[in-house]
């Protein structure tokens, strides 16, 4: 990962590259990364380097073929997570995939984190960053409120708790509320690419909806992110692209699954010389120093792990605090310092951020 983010930045330093770049592989779409120096913006993305994205979640099939070449481990036929009640326990297990046939091309559910990361490391790729996969989800630049755009979810769009979803829920004596009016024809999770209305400004298949997905980023102790929104969801809120959850990385859950990345390979783009590598790993190092401490701040400034926070307020106050050029001035310091063209400097906290955050840059290792 360090070596991937260093050749990147390595570009980024020395400008646009001449050469067309690489072929992603079919299944995957190229998601081009920031801008130099871009900063942080909506949604908490500072730098982010190209890659390839898979268009769809991994499907049942896909995750079966791992399991027969005993290079993965079974899924669960049973929910399970800490606290969870025994009663939610049996309704949610009903809907776990496993390798059932004739769900073979929705995505693979009730797996958790370590297995998650197993398949996509078995199949030479990884699981994406929550910088990554908001930066691609929300259309990069263009900052959507949805992977599709800022209209509202409908039943065209995204598997959500529609219609379907409470008569489902009637069914087991349980109740919901929904969504949307309409019916999406999924009670569960539906077959992956299902609604194109919905698809990214890269053409990504179900970035909200359908299955919430894993991602590298710890959140604390044992514990991961988890981007996107699921089948479940009765709240506008939860669909965003800025929707997050944490979970136990041996969590189990019938609407939770994954997507991979691959790298893109830089190496025929690779700096030549020894000062140019040390450069761009210098700016590598830096920038991700710089993000980590820029977000984590901004996320405790404004409190979202707080009991009872309003989720569309969190979100307002983490897009003005991500608004700030703060996070430009850190990535601007940081190619100065990889150039070897100015000494660290400490930045005064911009107008509009709380003052939990500190200024300053993150000190070298």
């Amino acid at each position: 990962m360090r070596t991937s983010l260093a050749l990147a930045a390595a570009l980024c330093l020395a400008g646009p590259a001449q050469a067309e770049p690489p072929a992603c592989p079919e299944d995957t779409a190229l998601v081009p990364g920031t801008a130099s120096g871009a900063g942080a913006t909506p949604n908490m993305v500072a730098f982010v380097q190209p890659l390839c994205v898979e268009r769809t979640e991994v499907t049942v099939a896909r995750y079966a073929a791992c399991v027969a070449a005993r290079k993965c481990s079974p899924p669960g036929a049973a929910a399970s997570a800490p606290g969870l009640p025994a009663a939610e326990a049996a309704y949610l297990s009903t809907r776990c995939n496993g390798t059932a046939a004739e769900r073979s091309r929705h995505p693979v559910n009730c797996v958790d984190w370590h297995q998650a990361n197993a398949f996509c490391r078995s199949q030479g790729r990884r699981l994406p960053t929550a910088e990554e996969w908001t930066w691609a989800a929300r259309g990069r630049d263009e900052e959507r409120r949805y992977p599709w755009g800022a209209e509202a979810p409908d039943e065209t769009r995204v598997d959500a708790c529609g219609s379907e979803c409470v008569a489902d829920l009637k069914k087991a004596g349980r109740t919901s509320a929904q969504l949307f009016a309409g019916s999406d024809d999924a009670p569960a999770t539906a077959p992956v690419g299902s609604y194109p209305d919905g698809d990214s400004r890269d053409g990504l298949h179900d970035m909200a909806g359908n299955v919430w997905e894993w991602t590298a980023s710890r959140a604390g102790a044992g514990t991961y992110t988890l981007r996107g929104g699921g089948w479940r969801e009765s709240s506008e809120a939860q669909v965003r692209v800025g929707a997050s959850q944490v979970q136990p990385g041996t969590a189990r859950l019938p609407d939770a699954g994954f997507r991979c990345v691959a790298d893109l390979r830089l190496e025929e783009r690779a700096p030549k010389d020894a000062a140019a590598k040390k450069a761009a790993d210098a700016y590598a190092a830096c920038s991700e120093r710089a993000q980590r401490l820029f977000v984590t701040r901004c996320r405790q400034s404004c409190q979202i792990e707080a009991k009872g926070q309003d989720p569309v307020k969190t979100e307002e106050c983490l897009m003005k605090c991500g608004k700030q050029e703060q996070m430009s001035l850190f990535i601007q310091d940081c190619q100065k310092r990889a150039q070897g063209t100015a000494p660290p400097t400490r930045q005064a906290p911009p107008p509009g951020v709380p003052s939990a955050m500190p200024p300053g840059m993150p000190p070298k290792p």
